[in-house]
């Protein structure tokens, strides 16, 4: 028998190290990384860790604990049959496929936990003087490979949990249909001020969406001024902003409606009245109630 290679040094850092370094490296004070003392990962972002970053820092982790090199983990496999005895009862076929399966079962691995894991099974009391079976080989390098595997783990739940909440970030900070908390509160209090007539106009679905929090868009100048003129003190006690943004509807369409050029100049109209009627601080419930508006 010949002897195995010089491994590296006790003080060479472990896999599971390396990929912790690896994280940290990427990503700098964005993250930090423990193991507690039962082997449990941890991770620590702070604010301003965004998924693409995350992402980025995920794919170089995988880089690393990619298996192979191939032909170094080949070289390390004929050491180690080299290095101790062929079992009696394999015949020469018999030997070829075990070399070949022990090679291919050892691919799955990084060359670092191939060489501890050969080493390891030299130190197997009556079994490690015979060449291991594929069983064998990845009995010695799953313990050597699942830490770094379970860091890997953490760092996918952390990626898919931030992925989340942007996702849900984001998509509050695009109008919609459902009202939220304080929404629903602002149209409760101007259920009390305005007619249901009213109510049933400037909070239709087609003239109405609510962004986020606290932020109220309307589609037309008329409900912007309606909802400032007797609902500002509610806007101001909720926290709200009110804004006038037509883009948002510009996919909104009444097919069951068609305005006539008669209703449409109507409408265009008493549109060029309010603004004046805003202008001058005139009372618009005076003037709609007159049937000016």
């Amino acid at each position: 028998m010949t002897n195995l290679p010089a491994l590296p040094s006790s003080q060479r850092p472990t896999l599971a190290q390396s990929a912790a370094d690896t994280l940290t490296r990427s990503l700098g004070t964005s993250l930090t990384v423990h193991q507690s003392i039962s082997g449990d990962w941890i991770l620590a972002p702070s604010n301003d860790l965004n998924s693409r970053a995350l992402r980025e820092a995920v794919a170089a982790l995988d880089e690393g604990l990619a298996g192979g090199p191939t032909q170094q983990i080949n070289a390390m496999i004929l050491e180690l049959i080299g290095a101790t005895d062929r079992p009696p009862q394999l015949g020469d076929d018999e030997a070829i496929a075990r070399v070949q399966a022990l090679k291919q079962t050892a691919w799955d691995y990084p060359i670092e936990v191939v060489i501890q894991a050969c080493r390891n099974w030299r130190k197997v009391p009556s079994k490690g003087r015979w060449w291991p079976t594929e069983q064998d080989i990845r009995a010695q390098c799953e313990p050597l490979f699942a830490p770094a595997r379970s860091l890997r783990s953490k760092a996918m739940e952390l990626l898919r949990n931030l992925e989340a909440e942007e996702e849900h970030v984001a998509r509050s900070a695009k109008p919609s249909y459902f009202p939220g908390e304080k929404h629903r509160a602002f149209r409760k209090a101007m259920e009390a001020r305005l007619l249901p007539d009213q109510m049933k106009a400037y909070f239709n679905p087609s003239h109405i969406r609510y962004v986020g929090e606290n932020v109220v868009h309307v589609r037309t100048l008329i409900a912007e001024a309606i909802f400032q003129r007797y609902g500002s003190d509610v806007l101001t006690d909720l926290g709200m902003v009110l804004r006038c943004e037509p883009t948002d509807f510009l996919r909104e369409r009444q097919l069951e409606q068609q305005m006539t050029p008669e209703e449409d100049a109507e409408v265009s109209a008493k549109m060029t009245r309010l603004n004046q009627a805003v202008k001058s601080g005139e009372s618009i419930e005076k003037l709609r109630r007159e049937g000016v508006l």
